[in-house]
Order: structure tokens, then C-alpha cells, then sequence
């Protein structure tokens, strides 16, 4: 037993040397790894057989140009493009950083990430000439056969935690239309939470998001839920504010895919809006046919597409004063040419001409009578329907009623230049006698020296 005693500090020291040695070697692979991941050419190659795998397998084309690995997990791909069918960029992303929470998971279709950074990004959404269907479906179709699955077979799964957004550049365009551009956002920014794409479906917790639109509107948060699918598209819990606006509630969008290509017609929308304001300055962005900085508070419901639709229960109030409380149908307000038309029920309308008109735009504007403007302030209720028979007769009524006030603004001015003139003629009449007057009294006078004279001499 002692010599055993004796022996164990020998075992315990040589099978610690054998320990540390074994992990040594271990420290000098990942080491060595880690030399051989960090060389450019190797993340190249790299970058490559993941991009020719994901191709090929999904028919894609898609470009990373270098990939940056290290052992914990972490990866970093630069100047990744993505192009459409048309071999024309869709997505461009200068700079990509994310952790893989499963690497195992990748050869089963499913990438799944954790946080992911986004910086330098080019997005844009294009159809093309003689087509139907923009680029960005056309991709997210490759994900999907349309063949039915197993139950042992996973569709695409692109899962990750959270990606942060910086510096995007977004745009919208149809090549079908005369003016091509539908949307364009600079410096977007923010954060989307729970990002999802599953097969062709995509879905995320969209929070803080800013960017400047295309008409120079800032946005400072737009925050919602959103899920995309091939018939449906949903923003919930919706935020979107702007220095003097904030636009909340829910939205939903409805359509088959081949409605897509009429927008306007077909596309059904369902919106409620809650505490929600909007500064006629932001407005004028869109329409600038809206004057004056008042800021209108609102909620209300609408329903159906955005040619014809109705609003309902519409509660609106401004900082000017104007209240305005019924349900409205609009139809054809898009397409006016197709005969625009307006229905209202009105509960309430507490107004003064000038303010009425000024946040009327368009039609309805251009057609509230003048006379108004002589009550002051007033208040409307009941129903109100115009089409545009009504609007061409309402029209023809101005314009008769102006051409008469024209025509007694003409008589009224030539009866006083009449007057101005018989009043300067009647004092040049007066100043003339006067004169003559005057002449006669010199005359007279000049007689009367004359005869004194005379008288004289005599």
C-alpha cells in the first residue's frame, strides 16, 4: 500500500503532462484552421461552392464574393448580389455579419441565424416590360416547386433572430407604366425582428424602421408586424410617424396572383385606423392641392380597393376647427376618367368655407360653392351624393353664377366710369363758365373805363 502511495504523484503528473500536450495539439489545429479560413483565396473558394450548392440546387443567381468563417460561429460575407432573371441586380449587400445557430441544419434546408447586420444594401423590385410578375416573386418561387411534400421533406427555412438594417436603398419599378417609378426609399434603416422566409412566404416584427421616400417625406418609426404570402399581405399593429404624424392600426392586403397586375381594381383592402393624426404639410407631399398647416386627427375603417372603396365611421377633427363625423363611398378615384363618383352620410360637418376647401382636395375642392364663404362657420348634416353629371351641373352652375357676378361686376364698373366722366365733364362745364364768367366781368369792366373816358374828353 505505501508503495502505491508513492507511485500515484507520478501517475497524476505524467497523465497531466499527457492532458495538457493533447490539448496543445488541439490549440495548434484550430489555430492552424483559423490561419488557413483568414486567407483570401480559401474564403473565396469557399464563398463560391456555397453560392454553386445554393444555385443549383434552387436555380439562382446568387454571388458571394468573399466569406470570412471563424470557430465560434461567427461569419462574415462581403459584396453578396443577388440577381433577378433578367441577370439585373435585385439585392446587393456590401457587408454581412451573423452567428449560424445550427450548421448541421444547412444541408437540410434550413439556415437558421442569429442576429444579422446589413450594411450598404441595393433593393429593387422591377417588372419587367410585357410582364406580369415582378423579379422579387420570381425568386422567391425558386424556393418553392409547387410540387406536394412529404412529410419527411422541410421547404426553405431562412430563420434569424433579428437583422439590423443600415444605409438601404430601395425601389420600386414597373416598365409597363409610363412613369415607371411606383416607390423609392433612401437611407433606410432599423430592425426586423423574428426574420422569416419560408419557402415563398416571408414574415417579420418590423421595429423602428426610418428611410426618406421618393417625395421627400421623412419617416422616423415605422413599426409593425408583416407577413407576406402568395395571396395575402398583413401589417399589424402598425406605427408610422413622421415629425408631425403617426399613422396607427392594422392594414390587410387581398388578391389572387394574377389581380397583382391590376392593383388598383383588384387588390382588396380591409384598414382600421386608431389615434391617428396626420399634418396637412406631410399630405402635401402626396397631393399639393392641400394648403395650410393644420394637423387632422382621425380613426375610422376602410374597405375595398383603392379605385372604389368605403370609409366608415369616420371621426375627424382638426387644429382649424373642422369636424367631421359620417361614412363616404368613393368610386373610381384613381381612374377619374372612368367618372368619378362620391356618396357620404353625413352625421356631421362643422365647418367654415375657407378651411372646408382648403383640406377638400381635387373635385370636391374645386366644387364647393363660393357662397359659403358668407355664412361663416356652419354645420351640414345628412346625405350627399355626387356624380359626375351632378359635378358637370354644379360646374355649369358656377360658372353661369360667376359669368352673371362678372357681368354685374362690368355693369357696375361701367356705370361709375360713366360717372367719373359725366363728374369730370360737369367740372370742366363749371370751370369753363367760371371763366366766362370772369371774361364778361372784364368786358364789362373794360366798357365802363372806356365810357368814363369818353365822358372825359367830352
Amino acid at each position: 500500500m505505501t508503495e502505491t502511495k508513492q507511485q500515484n504523484p507520478s501517475v497524476i503528473k505524467q497523465s497531466a503532462k499527457k492532458a495538457l500536450r493533447f490539448l496543445g495539439y488541439i490549440a495548434l489545429f484550430f489555430l492552424c484552421i483559423s490561419v488557413i479560413l483568414s486567407i483570401s483565396f480559401v474564403q473565396t473558394t469557399i464563398g463560391n461552392y456555397v453560392t454553386k450548392s445554393v444555385n443549383k440546387d434552387f436555380n439562382t443567381n446568387i454571388i458571394i464574393n468573399k466569406v470570412d468563417l471563424s470557430l465560434l460561429g461567427r461569419v462574415r460575407l462581403k459584396n453578396i448580389e443577388i440577381r433577378d432573371h433578367h441577370q439585373d441586380t435585385l439585392i446587393f449587400v456590401k457587408n454581412l455579419s451573423t452567428s449560424l445557430v445550427s450548421a448541421k441544419r444547412i444541408l437540410e434546408n434550413e439556415v437558421k441565424l442569429k442576429g444579422v447586420s446589413l450594411e450598404g444594401v441595393e433593393f429593387f423590385i422591377k417588372t419587367y416590360k410585357g410582364e406580369t410578375d415582378d423579379n422579387l416573386i420570381i425568386f422567391a418561387e425558386k424556393f418553392d416547386d409547387g410540387k406536394p411534400r412529404d412529410s419527411l421533406t422541410n421547404p426553405f427555412l431562412l430563420y434569424s433572430t433579428e437583422l439590423k438594417l443600415k444605409d438601404l436603398h430601395f425601389k420600386l419599378t414597373d416598365a409597363n407604366k409610363r412613369d415607371s417609378l411606383d416607390f423609392e426609399a433612401f437611407k433606410v434603416g432599423g430592425s426586423l425582428k423574428d426574420f422569416q422566409i419560408l419557402g415563398p412566404d416571408f414574415s417579420s416584427k418590423i421595429r423602428g424602421l426610418y428611410l426618406t421616400d421618393f417625395n421627400g417625406l421623412e419617416i422616423k418609426n415605422f413599426t409593425t408586424d408583416f407577413t407576406y404570402t402568395k395571396t395575402a399581405m398583413e401589417f399589424l399593429k402598425t406605427t408610422i410617424e413622421t415629425d408631425k404624424s403617426s399613422i396607427k392600426g392594422d392594414v390587410n392586403f387581398s388578391y389572387k396572383r394574377e389581380d397583382l397586375v391590376k392593383f388598383n381594381d383588384k387588390v382588396l383592402i380591409t384598414a382600421k385606423l386608431t389615434n391617428s393624426r396626420a399634418a396637412i404639410s406631410d399630405l402635401q407631399k402626396f397631393y399639393e392641392e392641400l394648403t395650410g398647416q393644420d394637423i387632422l386627427s382621425f380613426t375610422g375603417s376602410l374597405k375595398g380597393t383603392l379605385n372604389n372603396f368605403k370609409l366608415r365611421d369616420l371621426n375627424l377633427s382638426s387644429t382649424n376647427n373642422i369636424n367631421i363625423v359620417g361614412d363616404f363611398k368613393f368610386k373610381n378615384t384613381i381612374n377619374t376618367e372612368r367618372g368619378f363618383a362620391f356618396e357620404s352620410d353625413l352625421k356631421k360637418l362643422d365647418a367654415t368655407y375657407n378651411n372646408l376647401k382648403n383640406i377638400l382636395p381635387n373635385v370636391l375642392g374645386k366644387n364647393v360653392p363660393s357662397e359659403f364663404g358668407k355664412l361663416g362657420r356652419f354645420n351640414l348634416k345628412g346625405r350627399i351624393n355626387l356624380d359626375e353629371d351632378a359635378i358637370a351641373a354644379s360646374r355649369a352652375s358656377h360658372l353661369k353664377h360667376q359669368r352673371a357676378m362678372d357681368l354685374e361686376k362690368l355693369k357696375s364698373r361701367l356705370k361709375a366710369q360713366e360717372k367719373s366722366i359725366e363728374a369730370r365733364v360737369n367740372d370742366k362745364i363749371s370751370i369753363m363758365r367760371e371763366k366766362a364768367s370772369l371774361q364778361e366781368g372784364k368786358i364789362e369792366l373794360l366798357k365802363k373805363n372806356i365810357e368814363e373816358k369818353q365822358n372825359e374828353i367830352e
